[in-house]
């Protein structure tokens, strides 16, 4: 019988192995699949910033260019021209007209636009200018010039910049100098978000140029095709596990068969031995039908076995127990005191414990006002949070990123050249930067001065290079003041933070 299991059995075995085979090649596969899925993964988050450059670099393209160097061109036309305007009109000129005859006369002053006046008989006129006033009729002409500096030249000058801010305002598509400003405004907002669009870019591509980082992803394996590895691993181990079960069957019934041929040498033998065994369990089953039966609610020997032992030990207990209390009982002395006195002590002692019941609430009143109290006075609880926590970022970027937007007493974002860059607009290096900085500041506010540890897991896992060694360099800093736990499952990682390593399977 067991050498025709056998048999059967190791027909079946072959089949077994190729389960296995295939499943290995299977989990091979999904194991390296598992390794990419990081640099898949980065590539998601390379595309998202990608598309906020494009989307930076398309809103600056569809916006008018007037740059700065544009704009203080344009300024520097209309200061020049204030300034020759106020060179021209700088002097002061009056002339007294008195008509003895009706006239009719042209008005000039200084550079402005000719204009016509009338003057009766017996009127009189004052005309005022600062640098230069022309009278014409038909008989006669009277012009007046301030006799500071060159008019003609400066009048000229000053029409050659009026030219040069026509010319200006016409070439960038404008009317004033307010709406060349408000223009050069939007350009430079745009010119700002391609420029942190595009820091961020770069910084999620981590050194690598996304060209390369496209290929690398195009030549992995295509993860949707393959299972997760937990459930290829399980299938693998099972399968494996039932291989060795079979193959560990039939070495165990080999060895019977073996043992039973080297006690049995023949078929004699080993019907000799039978019936021997079976006259001996006819012997036992007679003994046992001839034994007092069972009391009752036992199913079984062993079952009446285990409660006697059970019993006894109780038993034993209880009389080591009686024992104990009689030695007690020996020792024990009746009072010197008279019921009622004792009585009156219990009285007594209750009174005392009143008061000082009585004395501990009203202990604890105090200590709830003292607290609230002490609430309403602590204005500045997170000043020394956001101080650490500015402190660490700065080591963490270069001093890139120095000063915190705290809401709520948690970090909100970044405030640089008078610009709020908020936390959806960093790459996820920075971001982890900035939880392992708000890790290690929160750890000094709550610990203090008293003895505790912080606990990490894989805090440098999404920091470029040279974040890892800043971050690492920090972490032994800070190491040597707190006990820092940190678990990953990087080598590198645990070899930059230089401690004691344990390794956990």
């Amino acid at each position: 019988m067991k050498k025709r299991e056998t048999e059967e059995t190791q027909e079946t075995l072959p089949a077994y192995r190729e389960q296995v085979r295939v499943l290995g090649k299977e989990k091979e596969k999904a194991e390296q699949a598992e390794a990419n899925r990081a640099i898949i993964e980065k590539y998601g988050r390379v595309l998202e910033k990608k598309k906020l450059l494009d989307r930076a670099q398309k809103s600056l393209n569809s916006k008018q260019k007037l740059t700065s160097e544009h704009l203080s061109e344009i300024n520097n036309a209309f200061m020049e021209i204030d300034r020759l305007r106020t060179e021209l009109t700088a002097g002061k000129l009056v002339i007294n007209f008195d008509a003895k005859k009706q006239i009719i006369m042209s008005v000039v002053k200084d550079i402005d636009q000719p204009y016509e006046d009338k003057v009766e008989i017996g009127e009189k006129r004052t005309y005022e200018a600062g640098g230069r006033l022309i009278l014409e009729s038909h008989d006669w002409n009277l012009s007046v010039i301030s006799g500071e500096g060159d008019f003609a030249n400066t009048a000229n000058r000053h029409e050659d910049s009026k030219k040069e801010i026509d010319r200006l305002l016409k070439s960038h598509s404008v009317n004033t100098i307010e709406e060349a400003r408000e223009i050069h405004r939007r350009f430079e907002e745009c010119e700002r978000a391609l420029e942190y669009a595009n820091t961020n870019f770069a910084d999620e591509l981590g050194g690598i140029t996304f060209n390369d980082l496209k290929k690398n992803v195009g030549e992995l394996c295509e993860l949707q095709s393959l299972r997760p590895l937990n459930d290829v691993t399980i299938d693998f181990i099972n399968a494996k596990h039932l291989l060795e079960q079979k193959e560990s069957m039939i070495v165990n019934i080999q060895e019977d068969l073996r043992e039973l041929e080297d006690r049995y040498k023949d078929r004699d033998s080993l019907f000799s031995e039978i019936t021997d065994t079976s006259q001996e369990k006819r012997d036992k089953e007679e003994r046992l039908s001839s034994l007092t039966p069972l009391p009752e609610g036992y199913e079984s020997a062993d079952m009446f076995i285990q409660h006697y032992n059970e019993l006894s030990g109780k038993m034993s207990r209880e009389a080591d127990t009686l024992r104990t209390l009689e030695l007690e009982h020996a020792r024990i002395q009746l009072p010197d005191q008279s019921s009622e006195e004792l009585q009156t002590q219990l009285n007594e002692a209750k009174d005392h414990f009143g008061t000082n019941i009585r004395k501990g609430k009203a202990i604890a009143r105090v200590r709830d006002t003292s607290t609230a109290l002490l609430k309403s006075l602590e204005t500045h609880t997170f000043d020394s949070l956001q101080e650490d926590l500015e402190k660490y970022i700065a080591t963490l970027t270069d001093k890139r990123y120095e000063q915190i937007i705290m809401e709520d007493g948690l970090p909100a974002g970044f405030l640089q050249d008078g610009n709020t860059i908020l936390q959806n607009l960093l790459s996820t290096g920075t971001i982890d930067a900035l939880m392992l900085a708000l890790r290690l500041s929160m750890s000094n506010y709550f610990l203090k001065n008293r003895s505790g540890f912080i606990a990490m897991d894989d805090p440098l896992v999404n920091m470029d290079p040279d974040r890892q060694s800043k971050a690492a360099s920090l972490l032994r800093q800070y190491a040597k003041e707190k006990q820092v736990l940190i678990f990953t499952c990087h080598p590198s990682h645990a070899d930059l933070l230089e401690g004691a390593i344990i390794n956990l399977s």
